[in-house]
């Protein structure tokens, strides 16, 4: 019995069962029910949101309101690689060069990144980025090679790992042409952030269009962490921990009987002792049962904390994230990013950024951490063989440096394992709601 059938068992014994079907992308119908419903979606939402605050290293609160800013300024929340950082105001002029300007996701997570793009009504030499209300700005120049067509650029913007959750901001930029006449700043929509765990090792996901992206890391020992192991502790099965604690919590009693991962003896305990009233009381506080649960959780690998947009259910936060709290094994890690699916195909292919930081340093692993789908890619539906594979790293007691990548090391995975890994997809991300 797996954790899907205990909880729809459980469910049943709750009261009213409400059930649907979904099939999508040709795979099974998932079903569903009123209590699973919430306990799914406090999953998805809590386990890879909320675990976050388990995980994370300590940050502090930036206010961009604050008048005098107590000495915060832009280089607190950004940084662009190959760009000048300078502490005076940010340069402005009047006039109108800049036709467009967009931010590729305006939700970003602590250490990850997002592009911008603006597109000019003539050559420019050179960008200038702060954060609105912020003293210092970042200093771009540009060459033939910025260029994506004409007058449109890219700049990637890193996001600090200090930042913290619900933290908002807005970009400001200007530019100069070749007679270095500056442009009027135009300022972005607001950047929302969602804190997520960085810690020694912090490889990150951001892309632009609601469609269901997924990130995957190997590990040096072929451990294969993404939405359907999201733990370097493959083995590990953390619904069956948690709920094997709310029982022993709620109840009092010994489950030293109970073997770990046998969910048909935790289904009976819980059919032979486990109250509706429990469960109620359960339900009413089991976004705090589980922060409890998570702050005494031994782990100290790399987890999947953080994953979006699971099977077209979107969410907007486009971000997907794995972090090492501790310092990571030794060895080779590859990093891939995949189209599980395109959720409207009316819409441009998917652009993304891949941010690798190691020790607090954004570290560059490949000429490929920007890319782009095809407009009429569909998804891959999890084929290794249509990864996009990144790049690769090697860790090492001298630290961290890229490895060359001459074929997909993703492509051989064992199939089983990617179809029961399919099984868990259906599972724990479709239910997001």
């Amino acid at each position: 019995m797996n954790r899907l059938q205990f909880e729809t068992a459980v469910a049943n014994r709750g009261g009213a069962m409400e059930a649907d079907a979904i099939s999508k992308n040709g795979r099974n119908p998932k079903s569903q029910t009123s209590r699973t419903n919430n306990l799914l979606m406090f999953f998805c939402t809590t386990f890879l949101v909320v675990l976050i605050s388990a995980i994370m290293l300590s940050g502090c609160k930036k206010n961009k309101d604050n008048d005098d800013n107590d000495g915060i300024s832009t280089s607190d929340f950004i940084n662009i690689e190959g760009a000048t950082y300078k502490t005076e105001n940010m340069p402005t002029g009047s006039a109108s060069i800049i036709s467009d300007i967009s931010i590729g996701n305006q939700t970003v997570i602590n250490g990850g990144s997002t592009i911008i793009s603006f597109t000019t009504s003539e050559a420019i030499t050179a960008a200038y980025i702060s954060i609105k209300g912020m003293p210092g700005y970042f200093e771009y120049t540009f060459t033939s090679k910025s260029l994506k067509a004409a007058y449109t650029y890219e700049i990637v913007l890193l996001i600090l790992q200090t930042l913290t959750s619900s933290e908002e901001f807005s970009i400001s930029i200007s530019v100069a042409n070749s007679a270095g006449k500056i442009s009027a700043t135009i300022t972005t929509e607001t950047v929302t952030v969602i804190e997520v765990g960085n810690g020694a090792l912090q490889v990150s996901l951001s892309w632009d269009q609601n469609d269901d992206l997924d990130l995957h890391l190997l590990e040096p020992d072929g451990n294969h962490i993404h939405y359907g192991n999201f733990s370097s502790e493959s083995d590990r099965d953390f619904e069956f921990e948690f709920f094997l604690h709310i029982f022993k919590k709620y109840t009092q009693r010994n489950t030293s009987s109970i073997a770990y991962g046998d969910w048909d003896a935790l289904d009976d305990y819980f059919d032979e002792y486990f109250s509706d009233s429990m469960w109620d009381r359960f339900e009413r506080n089991y976004e705090e049962e589980w922060k409890l649960f998570l702050l005494d959780l031994d782990f100290d690998v790399g987890l999947l904390d953080l994953d979006s947009n699971p099977d077209c259910e979107i969410d907007g936060i486009r971000n997907e994230n794995i972090a090492y709290r501790s310092e990571p094994p030794q060895g080779v890690y590859y990093v891939a990013v995949d189209l599980y699916s395109k959720c409207n195909m009316s819409k441009p292919g998917a652009k993304y950024s891949v941010t690798v930081e190691y020790n607090g340093q954004n570290v560059s692993i490949s000429n490929k951490q920007i890319g782009q789908f095809e407009a009429n890619d569909g998804g891959s539906n999890d084929d290794p063989s249509e990864y996009h594979v990144i790049g690769g790293f090697r860790i090492n007691a001298q630290g961290i440096t890229p490895v060359s990548v001459t074929s997909n090391p993703f492509e051989n995975l064992d199939r089983y394992s990617l179809s029961a890994a399919n099984k868990q997809k259906k599972a724990i991300k479709t239910f997001r709601k």
